[in-house]
């Protein structure tokens, strides 16, 4: 993999699209992203996917209600 790694934070460029799959191993899970206006459920064995473009810089906090909501760095 590339780039940082960290917990709880998820690092993106800005002006690129950026695509997330996301999987759960017990329960559903919703990953919530107001500023990108992004919700996604994540069903256990399933993938989801979902895109976004972030226009600018910022620190903006996504929520993962059944989880600890991480910061998106962008």
């Amino acid at each position: 993999m590339e780039g940082q790694r960290e917990i709880n934070e998820l690092h993106i460029p800005v002006g690129r699209p950026v695509r997330i799959t996301m999987t759960s191993e017990d329960v559903i899970h919703s990953f919530f992203v107001p500023a990108f206006r992004t919700k996604e459920d994540v069903v256990p064995g399933r993938y989801s996917t979902t895109w976004f473009t972030a226009t600018k810089p910022a620190s903006i906090t996504c929520f993962a209600p059944s989880t600890a909501a991480p910061t998106i760095r962008v």
